[in-house]
């Protein structure tokens, strides 16, 4: 064939191929039609001018990127390319809704994938700024729709793996538009929730007649699929036998309790509300630890930080949450404090003032106007008036006139404030004494000064360098957190290590807290240790001052000292029940012990322990470390938010936070900490014949025979002497008598030999009533319905 005709040939089947393109173009804009109130945004890399002509008057704000030209060179989107398109919203208003259109004709090309997957990123998120340099931030996506168009048939693109080209887990709202070239029908398909991106997932519908919004919420389906991805913040149990790897469902029968039943305390609070949320919503909820499912909505109960803040995600605020503390310690003495807490500083300055002044006046007259004696003391007269006394005035002093407006001045002011000071005092000398415990974490710092550890560090900029007196301080805390991690995974210590020692001082407050089971099998964690352990950890990643700005960093810091002690007084490897055993002695003991712990947790310790120990002052302190807001992050629900609706009807109307006292009361409950009777003060009771109140008769009848029979004399005669302390003897002979020995108490249990300390648990008198230890210095408890003694 000649080459003349060949090329011919060529140029007829090209003009025929592209008169086959121009009559298959996709025009845009018929999807908008009866659009309001909506951005649109019009992705493109091959856009043609025959896609967007003819070109309506849709009174809609529209933004044309070509996406292509934004990856040339670099494979990730960042910063600059949003800043580029995000919304200045100082010069136009932001519509409720943004539809977004992906055009391309090629991506189904080898090779194309990776660069087309990020036009999504482009369409979904939308982007806001205030002003040319403003902040840039993201919203919600829960009401952007992604469009993708293309002239690719429908029959194609089942063929292919769509999550290979398109990256469309974080659209909530996609779709498809193919053209029908045989009658020039657009035919929209709309991918259901939670299901794979392959086309017989899609609900698709033909020659749309309403408007393409209504079309396309009337072919979504609500996410019914959820993953439960944080267990630790909730009550749910696992079954018996539950491994890593298993999945558990938790709506898929219905599970009826009473809430507010404490007595079955192995049910879970949590899971009684997810069942009201989500059988509500015909939704399924699962969980898995070592495994993610796929193409579920994800919730969780967690801390809200900057983290959650994600476009497509959806908080739901509980409430506060922080470490808070519990204590019935408070210092029995009265101190120099009491003295001065009358008046504030300010007016015992001016009073200190006052009284210098009226001084150096009087020294000025009695030196250089009076002339008077010199054994006058000038300083015993002014301090008399202070104290209401009056001393002996020379005559030559007291009769000027400026002296007796000087002294009635000085002793009207001095009559006012030493009246004022004493009514202060007395009444609170006389009121029941104010609780002078700790209030905040700061009154539980060491006053050991080398307990303190930058008591008097100065910071000069902010960007000082930790210098070598602070690295020299604080290398001590790094061999000590170093030892403390041996000890809580239970390995032997390094020798370099094994000399450090814990140093414990009575003197400071002890940081008790909730103990929990270590990851590894036997172990325990102490809730608070462990939290201001990985405090420090990260504390020692930054080599400069300016997190010691902070308050609550300074404080944390001197908690860490190892003069706290973190732990219950144990010995040996001690369970869990062993530790809260000893936990609760030590708080109900009321000495340097506090009990710290989330929020919730101590509103319902104390309340347990007010009712168990009801003679003892329980408080909390008033300011909360490390606090936050906590809530449920419900992450890509869609356009239906039916399962943070249900947690925020929940909460509105009061019923989330009574069923929160229950989840921290069951807590409490499920400790069973202290085992036998533990009983309050001492009931009084009729007083009997026996025991001591024989002793007081038999010692009233003799004092009355020794003073008859010496009623003529004043003093006791020998023989009268001899008598009374016969007498005496008989009345501790008759004592004893009357009280049993502590063999006789212990019949049938341990003998005095047996008991130790650690069993014998408090003073006779406040744990057994019906207890007759010998004397105050026995210990006493119950156990069995019996007392028991102990030396």
């Amino acid at each position: 064939m000649d080459l003349r005709v060949i090329r011919h040939c060529v140029t007829l089947l090209t003009l025929y191929c592209v008169a086959c393109e121009t009559k298959d173009t996709i025009q845009i804009f018929k999807l908008l039609k009866g659009v309001e109130n909506c951005d649109v945004q019009i992705v493109h890399g091959d856009l043609e001018s025959a896609n967007i002509q003819p070109f309506p008057n849709l009174l809609l704000p529209t933004s044309l990127i070509f996406a292509s030209n934004f990856l040339i060179h670099r494979i990730w989107v960042g910063f600059q390319d949003w800043d580029k398109f995000a919304i200045d919203i100082s010069k136009t208003r932001v519509s409720h809704c943004q539809l977004s259109v992906l055009f391309s004709s090629k991506f189904l090309e080898d090779g194309k994938e990776t660069k087309f997957s990020h036009w999504t990123r482009f369409g979904t998120d939308r982007h806001f700024r205030f002003g040319k340099y403003g902040e840039e931030w993201s919203t919600s996506t829960s009401n952007t729709y992604v469009v993708l168009v293309t002239n690719y048939d429908k029959k194609e693109f089942a063929k292919v793996s769509i999550n290979k080209y398109l990256s469309i887990s974080s659209i909530e709202n996609f779709g498809i538009v193919f053209n029908q070239r045989m009658n020039s029908l657009l035919e929209l398909c709309v991918l259901r929730s939670g299901v794979m991106p392959e086309m017989q997932n899609f609900n698709c519908v033909t020659n749309m007649q309403s408007n393409f919004l209504e079309k396309f919420h009337a072919m979504q389906t609500k996410l019914q699929n959820w993953e439960l991805t944080l267990l630790e913040n909730t009550d749910i149990n696992m079954p018996k036998g539950y491994k890593r790897g298993d999945i558990v469902e938790l709506i898929k029968y219905p599970e009826f309790i009473n809430p507010f039943d404490r007595s079955n305390i192995n049910t879970s609070v949590h899971h009684h509300i997810a069942q009201s949320v989500f059988r509500k919503s015909n939704s399924t909820l699962s969980f898995c630890r070592s495994c993610s499912l796929m193409y579920h909505g994800e919730i969780k109960l967690d801390v809200l930080e900057s983290i959650h803040s994600s476009p497509t995600k959806i908080q739901v605020t509980v409430g506060f949450i922080g470490y808070q503390f519990s204590s019935c310690y408070s210092e029995k003495e009265i101190t120099f404090r009491f003295y001065i807490a009358p008046f504030q500083r300010e007016v015992w300055y001016a009073i200190l003032f006052g009284g210098v002044m009226v001084y150096l006046v009087m020294v000025l007259i009695v030196r250089f106007v009076t002339k008077a004696p010199e054994d006058f003391s000038i300083w015993m007269t002014v301090l008399a008036v202070m104290f209401e006394k009056w001393g002996t005035i020379p005559g030559q002093v007291e009769k000027p006139d400026y002296t007796r407006y000087l002294l009635i001045g000085w002793t009207l002011a001095c009559l006012v404030l030493i009246n004022l000071y004493n009514g202060l005092m007395i009444s609170e000398l006389n009121s029941p004494m104010a609780r002078n415990g700790p209030e905040i974490f700061s009154d539980l710092v060491c006053s050991l000064e080398d307990a303190q550890l930058f008591h008097s560090e100065r910071f000069k900029n902010p960007g000082e360098r930790v210098f070598s007196k602070m690295n020299e301080t604080l290398r001590y805390l790094d061999e000590f957190r170093v030892k403390l991690q041996y000890n809580n995974l239970e390995l032997a210590v390094p020798p370099e290590l094994s000399e450090i020692p814990f140093l414990e001082d009575d003197s400071c407050f002890r940081l008790l807290s909730p103990v929990l089971q270590g990851r590894l099998e036997g172990s325990l964690v102490y809730d608070f240790e462990d939290y201001l352990y990985w405090w420090y950890y990260s504390f020692r990643q930054i080599e400069t001052l300016i997190p010691l700005r902070v308050s609550h960093n300074r404080v944390l810091l001197n908690l860490f000292h190892p003069r706290h002690a973190r732990r219950p007084r144990l010995e040996g490897n001690p369970g869990m029940q062993d530790v809260q055993y000893a936990t609760e002695k030590e708080i109900v003991s009321c000495g340097k012990t506090v009990f710290i712990g989330e929020s919730p947790l101590i509103v319902a310790e104390i309340e347990y322990l007010r009712k168990r120990y009801f003679w003892i002052d329980f408080h909390k302190g008033r300011d909360v470390l490390n606090g936050g807001l906590i809530g449920w992050v419900v992450e890509q629900e869609g356009r239906i938010p039916h399962i943070s609706r249900g947690y925020w009807a929940m909460i509105e109307s009061g019923i989330y936070d009574r069923l929160l006292v229950e989840v921290s009361a069951r807590k409490i409950i499920k400790e069973k900490r202290f085992l036998g009777n533990v009983t309050g003060k001492k009931i009084s009771k009729s007083a009997m014949m026996n025991g001591g109140i024989v002793t007081l008769f038999i010692l009233i009848f003799g004092l009355n025979l020794v003073a008859f029979e010496n009623r003529t004399k004043i003093n006791m005669s020998s023989k009268s002497i001899i008598a009374f302390v016969i007498l005496m003897f008989v009345a501790s002979v008759l004592a004893g008598k009357a009280l049993p020995t502590p063999e006789v108490v212990a019949k049938g249990g341990f003998t005095n030999a047996t008991i130790t300390e650690e069993i014998a648990d408090w003073c006779c008198p406040l744990n057994c009533p019906n207890c007759l230890c010998p004397n105050w210095s026995n210990w006493c408890y119950i156990s069995g319905g019996l007392c028991w003694c102990a030396a």
